[in-house]
């Protein structure tokens, strides 16, 4: 052999190992396979990756060295990337997950056939170890999936906050109400008592004029019917106001509700006309009697009608109506 090939395969030796050097830097392990699939050579980080001596490396099977599996189970060996780069496949892309030893990795690996020459094939095959991304990604994707439910279980327990403080004041309104009813009973309770004994006088005081009064005198005594006829119906007003302010336990019994609603309305409808709101009443004729509790309700169609009083600051008209068409409905309803 001349100098000159000598110098040439020297060059060339030295080139292959540059190349080689180089290769065994890169982190990705990187394996040359016959047509067969056997391995001919092979970059360091393979050798580190499957844990086996050089010789026990060159020659063998690289589906063997590495076997390989997906979802937990284990690829055949037509299903493994190497076979199918044999077969034809362009590029066998694909993570795969490798058993070394207790632990799991995870391995991005890209098959290629290379056509060497007419007579030879080969395959080159890029392995790269992505087991510490994929468990950040999945971590990433825990994390994500972690801040979703805790951000939903904040918007439901604000939701769930803004419900019970909304239930809070409107509890809160209702007992100031309630403090103002009674306060309101109070107050009637003890100006009807001190109104109902002038009333009493009034009246024994018309009871003896009528006595004095002849009956020639038919326009006194026609005067002293109207001022007992009032006093009556202020008493009458002063009875049904006691009985309203009075505290006492839930009492049910068959009631009329139409003569309920109405006594409500005499007790406020002094202050409606004050206010220029005229009242119509629209009761169905023959009403059925109902179980209530007649003082209780008369708070409820007090409250309602006061409601009515002041949406009404210009004055207005108020209609009561009451039927039995709901009565109805439900008979129907339980038959």
């Amino acid at each position: 052999m001349s100098d000159a090939r000598e110098a040439e395969l020297l060059q060339l030796r030295t080139k292959l190992e540059k190349i080689e050097l180089a290769l065994s830097a890169i982190l990705d392990a990187i394996v040359w396979t016959d047509e067969a699939g056997h391995v001919q050579w092979f970059s360091s980080p393979f050798r580190r990756l499957v844990g086996r001596p050089d010789q026990e490396i060159l020659g063998a099977a690289l589906t063997e060295l590495l076997p390989l599996e997906e979802g937990g189970c284990q690829l055949t060996a037509e299903q493994h990337p190497i076979a199918r780069a044999l077969a034809g496949q362009p590029n066998a892309i694909g993570s795969y997950e490798f058993r070394k030893a207790e632990r799991l990795l995870i391995l991005e690996i890209l098959a290629a056939r290379v056509q060497v020459s007419r007579q030879e094939r080969s395959t080159v095959v890029s392995i790269r170890d992505v087991t510490a991304r994929k468990q950040a990604e999945e971590q990433v994707k825990q994390l994500a999936a972690a801040a979703t439910a805790s951000a939903e279980s904040e918007r439901k327990r604000a939701a769930e906050l803004d419900r019970a403080y909304r239930e809070l004041k409107e509890t809160q309104s209702m007992l100031v109400q309630a403090e103002k009813m009674a306060a309101i009973g109070q107050l009637a309770s003890g100006i009807a008592h001190e109104v109902k004994n002038p009333l009493g006088i009034i009246l024994q005081g018309v009871n003896f004029l009528e006595e004095e009064i002849s009956d020639e005198q038919a326009q006194q005594i026609e005067v002293l019917k109207m001022i007992k006829e009032a006093v009556r119906r202020s008493d009458k007003i002063i009875r049904d106001l006691l009985k309203f302010s009075r505290q006492a336990p839930v009492e049910t019994q068959l009631c009329d509700a139409a003569v309920v609603m109405s006594e409500s309305l005499t007790l406020v409808e002094q202050q409606l006309a004050l206010k220029n709101i005229t009242v119509a009443r629209e009761f169905a004729p023959s009403l059925p009697v109902v179980m209530l509790d007649e003082n209780q309700m008369k708070q409820v169609f007090i409250n309602i009608i006061m409601n009515a009083f002041h949406a009404m600051p210009q004055g207005g008209a108020l209609t009561l109506r009451a039927s039995r068409q709901v009565l109805q409905e439900r008979q129907r309803g339980v038959g």
